[in-house]
């Protein structure tokens, strides 16, 4: 490092437009320039020192670190009541977003504890869980059931989450913003036919022994996986800031 030292004394200035700076430091071109004023009435001492410095002084000691995005995954799920103190949930779909989507039937209502601990523990491979209205419906209806069997909710209730839905009410302006439309709005493609107000009914002729009512939750539930996966990746771009 080399320094110079200057000094300039007695220089007349006027007190009104003068500010007294104790010290400065900046950097330009590898030149540090360090001030030190002292202020009389009606006089300004100036003193400073240039001191040139390598260019490798100046670079960060730590490399950047890499960008890692969130590793998110698109949940759904059906259910056989719009409460979930009168309902269970039915079937529950993981679909990461990148890769095929893992389905948790409930055949029976005594076996809705058991997909639950499964949604869970696979849940916990995420950073991101994305829904589909899942702010309303979705994760309370999961955090209540949970609850029921005397199992911990903290795994599905404090997960990051977000909800497509409310995205699209937010920043797009749209006349519906339910599922169906938003696709359509889009260009992608959704079976028509099931809805999920259908799910109760046919979940009622599945535990009387209808075996195709089951796949036919199923198959719903995973188009809606599906579609809801097809209209994050439209929708990514507004939401790389929280993705990070």
């Amino acid at each position: 490092m080399e320094c110079q030292a200057y000094s300039s004394q007695g220089v007349d200035y006027d007190p009104a437009q003068t500010v007294c700076l104790l010290e400065f430091l900046h950097c330009y071109d590898g030149v540090i320039v360090q001030l030190a004023s002292n202020c009389e009435e009606g006089r300004l001492g100036v003193e400073y020192v240039l001191c040139r410095v390598e260019p490798e002084a100046l670079k960060p000691t730590e490399a950047p670190r890499p960008f890692m995005a969130a590793k998110a995954v698109i949940l759904d799920i059906e259910t056989s009541s719009l409460e979930a103190d009168a309902g269970v949930v039915v079937g529950a779909g993981l679909m990461p977003e990148k890769g095929r989507a893992e389905y948790f039937p409930v055949r029976r209502t005594g076996e809705e504890k058991n997909a639950l601990l499964k949604l869970v523990e696979h849940l916990q491979e995420f950073d991101l869980v994305l829904t589909w209205n899942g702010r309303f419906f979705d994760i309370p209806f999961l955090t209540t059931r949970l609850l029921s069997h005397n199992l911990d909710p903290r795994p599905i209730a404090t997960m990051r989450h977000v909800d497509l839905n409310e995205v699209v009410k937010n920043r797009l302006k749209l006349t519906f913003t339910y599922l169906d439309h938003v696709c359509n709005f889009f260009g992608i493609e959704k079976k028509r036919g099931t809805m999920g107000m259908d799910v109760p009914r046919l979940y009622v002729r599945a535990l009387e022994g209808d075996r195709r009512a089951l796949g036919v939750i199923r198959e719903h539930c995973l188009d809606d996986l599906q579609a809801t996966r097809k209209v994050y990746l439209r929708l990514k771009p507004l939401l790389e800031g929280f993705l990070a």
